[in-house]
């Protein structure tokens, strides 16, 4: 009998009750991630974590991997058949993890439509014996000079011209100058993509060109949180084996998977689909476009690119092989395009008032300023609020836990069953708690009698109902590693705030408004906020929620091809401050880490 290689080994996993039967990978985390298993995560597969632990029932895995009784999966390969049991896991099911709603506010009448995207109607002369201009010159004498045709394009055009008689449609990208398509006088509608690439989560939105209209919205998790939940450590990551292609396959995946669903929808072909407008970090858009990214996080801190355009069939995208692909200026390495984009879309580079934009995201991007100068930062803030990093965490979905009080208990979006706590819900949840002499100024549970503070895998936890709607069956409820993720989260936004202010010579009560962006749920509830130490405690009627600005700006982008100016005007007065070299941030930081602070006058008003 022959030896068996790698290939041919059985790795049979409790308690899922599956066997991989075709290895494919070099760590058995990576094996797992394949057939959509993904383990816990935070150090981009260095062994550091400690977290993606497994137990080896039956077999052999190298020793080199063994941590205590347990093994580290993104170290271990495999050396035989084995059997594992899996302590902490997630089944990764694309399919039903995708959502439907527009996670910002749009006012119709508060955009200018010029689209990038442009479909013309061409009534083209005949050419004879008194007018022999070429193919090209013809259409070009009616759109301008200034726009250009691809070889692929010339190719196609003396059979699309005289097939249709000479009356056929130019699709234009205004934004490159470029004759895109000739298609038929009766073609289909043409359409754009928005899509803002999050270190948690993606989004995406499909926008009718000759209208504006938005005409269908998809998100999900972002699949590359199996190889680390933060910028570092997926930038650690790409550095392994095959990893930076791995990391690109799983963004494009993720990518396609959201435009598929649209598309079938909305019964629409993909090759109507004639432009991509992307936001995202400097890490995220260099995981795309699969270059190199650590320069990023080594000294001196710089990215490999400022922006990038592509064609969409260069990086496999599932819509017009012609369509080009844009994206945002990075700002730095830890400020990206998406904050460019949020702030295009808040509108804050073009007002006079002193304003705060905080983006609650994974990164924390924080920027502070007018239309005469813009200061920004970005401080580790985590993915709790987007529902990872929190047991029974999820997005802003509906039946999402959104508010709650001691006395009437959780309220969840959209009143549906609930499926898990957002991020305005932990905000409430805390606060109230915190208010009720439930929690202390840590964040740990009292010694009280509370028939809702119970013991959930050895960890004291705040039970808010006995089951969810999301098919587990299982209680939700907020533990102290929950809090403490939380706490940390809203220490690391209050202290990047804090910074800006002090680098600007100003003080909270300075600020004119404070506009909070991200996928909290529009419910956040801005005194909580302030009382559990996430914001300033500067007045209530200075804050805004104005949802994914990031995702909006994508949008905007793609609706109005003019606002390319505003780009420019905001990287010209825009200052980022890497904070990481600050010597005070982290006594700010530490200074947090309670609620709502250790000092206690700076939430006096």
């Amino acid at each position: 009998m022959k030896n068996k290689t790698k290939e041919n080994y059985k790795i049979n996993i409790y308690p899922l009750d599956i066997t991989i039967d075709n290895i494919q990978g070099e760590s058995l985390m990576d094996i797992l991630l394949h057939n959509n298993i993904q383990l816990p995560n935070n150090c981009g597969a260095r062994g550091s974590c400690r977290k993606c632990v497994v137990k080896l029932i039956n077999g052999e895995l190298s020793e080199k991997a063994k941590c205590d009784k347990y093994y580290l999966a993104c170290k271990a390969q495999v050396l035989s058949d084995v059997d594992i049991e899996l302590i902490k896991y997630k089944l990764i099911n694309k399919n039903n993890s995708i959502t439907k709603t527009v996670p910002f506010k749009l006012e119709q009448d508060s955009f200018e439509f010029n689209p990038i995207i442009g479909k013309k109607d061409l009534m083209l002369s005949q050419p004879d014996e008194d007018d022999k201009t070429s193919d090209q010159d013809r259409i070009l004498s009616i759109l301008g000079d200034e726009y250009s045709f691809s070889l692929s394009l010339l190719r196609k055009l003396p059979d699309k011209l005289r097939d249709n008689n000479w009356h056929v449609n130019a699709i234009i990208d205004h934004n490159n100058n470029e004759l895109i398509n000739i298609t038929g006088s009766n073609s289909n509608k043409v359409y754009g993509l928005a899509v803002d690439i999050g270190t948690t989560t993606i989004n995406s939105l499909l926008v009718d060109m000759q209208s504006g209209e938005i005409v269908d919205c998809a998100s999900c998790y972002n699949s590359q949180i199996a190889c680390g939940t933060d910028v570092i450590s997926r930038i650690v990551y790409s550095k392994k084996n095959n990893g930076l292609e791995k990391l690109n396959n799983l963004v494009i995946d993720d990518l396609n998977n959201l435009i598929n669903s649209i598309l079938k929808d909305k019964k629409i072909n993909k090759k109507q689909v004639y432009s991509v407008s992307v936001a995202a970090n400097t890490t995220m858009m260099h995981l795309l476009a699969k270059v190199n990214p650590e320069s990023i996080r080594l000294a001196p801190y710089v990215p490999v690119f400022t922006e990038f355009q592509a064609k969409a069939s260069k990086l496999e995208l599932n819509v017009n092989k012609n369509a080009n692909l844009i994206s945002f200026s990075n700002v730095g390495s830890y400020v990206g395009g998406d904050i460019v984009s949020g702030i295009m879309a808040c509108g804050m580079c073009k007002d006079e008032k002193i304003k705060l934009l905080i983006d609650l995201g994974t990164n924390g991007e924080i920027v502070l300023g007018n239309s005469d100068w813009l200061m920004a930062c970005a401080c580790s803030a985590g993915p709790a609020f987007e529902g990872a990093g929190v047991k029974c965490g999820t997005r802003a979905i509906d039946g999402a836990i959104e508010g709650f009080s001691v006395e009437k208990g959780i309220k969840t979006i959209n009143n549906a069953k609930p499926v898990g706590i957002c991020g305005s819900g932990m905000i409430e949840i805390i606060s109230e708690l915190f208010d009720a002499g439930v929690l202390d100024r840590q964040g740990k549970f009292r010694n009280i009698n509370n028939k809702n503070i119970i013991e959930k895998n050895n960890k004291k936890a705040y039970l808010l109902c006995d089951k969810d709607n999301s098919g587990t069956g299982e209680p939700i409820f907020i533990n102290e590693q929950d809090i403490e993720n939380i706490i940390r989260t809203k220490g690391a936004i209050f202290s990047g705030v804090q910074s800006l202010t002090d680098y600007a010579g100003i003080e909270f009560n300075d600020i004119d408004e404070v506009i909070i962006a991200g996928g909290l749920g529009e419910s956040i509830n801005f005194e909580k906020a302030v009382k559990l130490g996430l914001f300033p405690s500067i007045a209530k009627d200075k804050f805004k929620y104005l949802g994914n600005l990031s995702l909006k700006g994508a949008y905007l982008r793609l609706i109005n091809k003019d606002l390319q100016t505003d780009i420019e005007h905001i990287k010209k007065i825009m200052n980022y401050f890497d904070i990481s070299e600050d010597t005070e941030y982290m006594n700010r930081f530490i200074s947090t880490l309670f609620i709502p602070h250790t000092d206690l006058s700076l939430f006096s008003l």
